[in-house]
């Protein structure tokens, strides 16, 4: 599946990774956007 993501000015196709892809694509993502940003997984945030 293809995604058209559209952030501020940059526009990009992005494939959906599949589950035990998705934590890496998402760290790489933000990376793109925001080096500096602590990337903190939903799941490791107190409820």
């Amino acid at each position: 599946m293809t995604t058209q993501v559209r952030l501020g000015g940059l526009r990009g196709m992005f494939s959906l990774p599949s589950d035990d892809e998705w934590e890496d694509a998402d760290e790489e993502l933000r990376a793109l956007f925001d080096p500096d940003l602590e990337i903190q997984p939903v799941r490791d945030r107190p409820a």
